[in-house]
């Protein structure tokens, strides 16, 4: 569930945008609120079928699941919709790759 979490969208941004990502950056830097136990179940599941996909298909586009898990982070840190569409313009600007 943790890795949920941290390789979301939300996550990266915060830890890009708002703490030093340098050599030195820090983990405890970043604010982690904790899912209940339904969300962590949700994020945990997404997780495990990426892992499990890639394993079988290294190619596995993940795409679909990692934005399942977004949407449940956005939700899990009452992100509106305004601050959504920042966040996914920031990803497409320095994820160009992600974005066909």
């Amino acid at each position: 569930m943790l890795l949920g979490i941290l390789s979301s969208s939300l996550l990266r941004y915060f830890a890009k945008s708002f703490i030093n990502h340098g050599v030195d950056s820090q983990i405890d830097d970043l604010p982690i609120v904790m899912p209940d136990p339904s969300e962590a179940k949700k994020i945990s599941d997404l997780v495990d079928e990426i892992v499990a996909q890639q394993q079988k298909n290294p190619a596995y586009d993940f795409r679909a699941k990692a934005a399942e898990i977004d949407a449940v982070v956005y939700q899990l840190y009452d992100i509106d919709a305004d601050e959504r569409a920042e966040i996914e313009c920031w990803r497409r600007r320095h994820y160009p790759k992600l974005h066909p």
